[in-house]
């Protein structure tokens, strides 16, 4: 087999392949998926999230809650809004029991629990 051949071969070939309509699919495919990648996906996941928070904030005796309210108002993204302070007896479940029916009833986003700590002065739930 001479060089004529080889190359009249991988001619054929060649044309066999850029002629199939495979070829021509991913050809115009491809662009289409990386255009998508670069410029859809980022528009699409840059829009979510949330521009507002409604939290709760019970307080069972450390005296913080002031303090707490007041830092979370100045939050600039997300904002902030604490619909409720409130001072409770305890951490039980029966306290947090009016909260967490409110966040599934999509009332407010969550709560914060302020409890007394030995250590340090309150830790935050």
């Amino acid at each position: 087999m001479n060089l004529s051949q080889v190359v009249k071969i991988a001619r054929r070939e060649y044309l066999a392949r850029v002629r199939s309509r495979a070829f021509i699919i991913m050809t115009i495919m491809v662009p289409v998926f990386m255009a998508g990648y670069m410029f859809v996906f980022p528009l699409i996941f840059s829009t979510t999230g949330t521009a507002e928070l409604r939290l709760a904030v019970l307080d069972t005796g450390t005296g913080l809650a002031d303090a707490l309210v007041d830092r979370l108002a100045e939050i600039e993204r997300p904002r902030i809004e604490v619909t409720e302070r409130t001072a409770v007896p305890d951490d039980s479940e029966g306290t947090r029991a009016r909260f967490s029916d409110a966040v599934r009833q999509e009332s407010i986003d969550g709560y914060l629990v302020l409890v007394e700590d030995p250590v340090i002065v309150a830790r935050a739930r």
